[in-house]
């Protein structure tokens, strides 16, 4: 390994260990990366062991079919504000707190606000 790797090595873990001692980093490096666990398997079917293959959504809609799903999601989007209603509709369709340039504590505090908007009417 040549010197110069070697050095950039050292820098690198250096920042890292920099970030790790901020609020942020030691709260994001408290958490173990399913990432992680991933690369771990030489057979990615036994990362199933990690899903439970959609079985919690299925409970939960059981009684409901696609049309009343999706009826319902329309319904809630429409009682709230536009602005509300183009971040819900963001998240419903997978953006991260990353994506819509927010803080994780922000994100969520907005997803609460909505929950209890969308509670009281």
């Amino acid at each position: 390994m040549s010197i110069g790797y070697r050095k950039a090595l050292k820098r690198e873990a250096d920042r890292e260990r920099a970030w790790r001692k901020t609020r942020q980093g030691a709260f994001e490096s408290a958490f173990v990366s399913l990432d992680a666990h991933v690369e771990k398997f030489d057979d990615p079917g036994k990362i199933a062991v990690f899903s439970d293959c959609g079985a919690g959504e299925e409970r939960i809609f059981a009684r409901y079919d696609e049309r009343d799903k999706s009826r319902q999601i329309a319904d809630a989007l429409r009682r709230l504000s536009p602005k509300d209603r183009r971040f819900a509709s963001a998240v419903l369709h997978g953006a991260t707190w990353r994506e819509l340039g927010l803080t994780r504590q922000g994100f969520n505090f907005k997803i609460r606000c909505i929950e209890r908007r969308l509670s009281m009417q």
